[in-house]
């Protein structure tokens, strides 16, 4: 588990979305690289660490057992929110208990626990949350720090 900050603290996850969707539009060279910087430069060390873990398309933690089709069935059956109220610490708390779910019904729970958090999702950050637990947001942005 990484070191979280207070969740009243913690950077809007709509910063990481914006950014990500900023990025993906750019050619490849130094235009990602600077909007990846001025996404970095305005975190704390915590939101920064998930940060650049979340755009280099690694969770920084172990496997949170949640493939693509359980992430599917969360998307399909969630209704997005119509504001922005979830922060990094929101998104790294629902990975770390979806991470922690095993044995009979597990599958069951982690859709609930993943319901829940897209259910506080606009619908630009569901699909980034969804990206971000298969794998598919990587932007280079270690190279960035």
């Amino acid at each position: 588990m990484m070191s979280r900050p207070s969740e009243s603290a913690s950077a809007p996850l709509q910063d990481l979305v914006g950014t990500w969707m900023g990025v993906c539009v750019l050619p490849k060279g130094n235009a990602k690289r600077d909007r990846l910087a001025a996404l970095f430069a305005r975190l704390d060390t915590s939101d920064l660490l998930l940060a650049a873990h979340y755009l280099s398309g690694d969770l920084g933690r172990g496997a949170v057992n949640a493939g693509w089709a359980l992430v599917e069935e969360a998307l399909r059956s969630s209704t997005a929110a119509t504001a922005s109220s979830l922060r990094l610490v929101d998104l790294d708390a629902a990975l770390e208990e979806i991470g922690g779910i095993t044995g009979p019904g597990s599958v069951g729970a982690r859709v609930a626990v993943l319901h829940k958090l897209l259910g506080s999702a606009t619908a630009a950050e569901g699909e980034v949350i969804g990206a971000v637990m298969v794998g598919g947001l990587g932007q280079g942005a270690l190279a960035s720090l």
